[in-house]
């Protein structure tokens, strides 16, 4: 079982001057000393007290600073109640402190002495209070933020997108064209979109009927009417003609979608949403488009609650 130190170690610092004249004082096992051609040097007498009864053993650092500066300094390692030498050169008669640094069983202690003045010929003595030196705390990871949604409303007379013969998606009609406009989300409205992000369009409430006599649905739309780009009883193709087949069906009044440039023109291929969808901004679009699939509109009713979110 590993011996600990128990509360505070006190380390007595005794400085033992000696004249320029005289021989060096000797060094400690394992220490070493600076600083040894100065006019003055002067021995440390390192006592360590501690309520461990015995064995064990710590590493001792020592340094002597003048005005800030490094004179002096000092390593060793050092057993409970011994009296460990080491040698220190360090200048007479002018204003030192000493900070001491010890490992003792994988914890680490620190003190700084009070200032002190060390004169010729005197044993100077020295106390050192070392205390634990408190751990960094580790630091409390910050929570990835949770994307907030942006919640919206599309009506069920709402269509993806508008168009003019000969002009805006000429190459995109559909319908009879009695659609309102689309629900358009961009940064204004909450949603800013970069070329590459993905975001995920999904249905939260709300019911559509497409017309008299049909029944009302949510964002999937009516399963008894495949539209999947077949003309309607209007003899017109609905949005999702100019939809990837690979994601048939689609079913009437489904909730759809495509991205467009400022203007409104189509960026990309349209898409369709359903309950949910998670789709990717591609270059050159900035804003999303959403509306319901049919070819007569105005008779449609109900609308659908969404979030659009961006993922991380």
């Amino acid at each position: 079982m590993a011996r600990r130190w128990l509360g505070l170690v006190v380390v007595a610092l005794m400085l033992v001057l000696q004249g320029c004249g005289g021989g060096a004082p000797p060094s400690a096992d394992g220490g070493s000393s600076t600083n040894q051609s100065l006019a003055s040097s002067a021995v440390l007498r390192v006592a360590v007290q501690s309520s461990a009864s015995s064995g064990g053993s710590g590493s001792l650092s020592l340094q002597a600073l003048a005005n800030g500066a490094e004179v002096a300094s000092a390593s060793a390692t050092i057993t409970p109640g011994s009296t460990e030498p080491i040698s220190l050169g360090v200048p007479a008669n002018e204003p030192l402190v000493v900070e001491a640094t010890l490992i003792f069983d994988g914890v680490q202690y620190a003190g700084t002495s009070a200032p002190v003045v060390a004169s010729p010929g005197q044993d100077t003595p020295v106390s050192i209070t070392l205390t634990p030196v408190a751990s960094s705390p580790t630091p409390t990871p910050t929570p990835t933020a949770t994307p907030t949604p942006a919640q919206f409303i599309v009506n069920g007379t709402t269509g993806p997108w508008l168009y003019a013969n000969g002009g805006l998606n000429t190459n995109f009609q559909y319908g009879v064209g009695d659609e309102t406009g689309p629900l358009v989300i961009t940064q204004v409205n909450g949603v800013t979109l970069t070329p590459g992000a993905s975001l995920t369009i999904s249905y939260v409430s709300g019911m559509v009927a497409a017309g008299s006599g049909f029944p009302l649905t949510d964002a999937v739309g009516d399963t008894a009417f495949v539209a999947n780009g077949n003309p309607g009883s209007s003899g017109r193709v609905t949005p999702s003609a100019y939809m990837d087949p690979a994601t048939y069906p689609i079913f009437l009044c489904e909730l759809v979608g495509t991205f467009a440039d400022k203007a409104g023109n189509i960026v990309g291929t349209p898409f369709k949403v359903g309950d949910s969808a998670t789709v990717v901004v591609p270059t050159g679009a900035t804003q999303l488009q959403l509306g319901v699939d049919d070819d007569i509109y105005s008779d449609n009713s109900g609308s659908y609650t969404l979030t659009v979110t961006l993922n991380p």
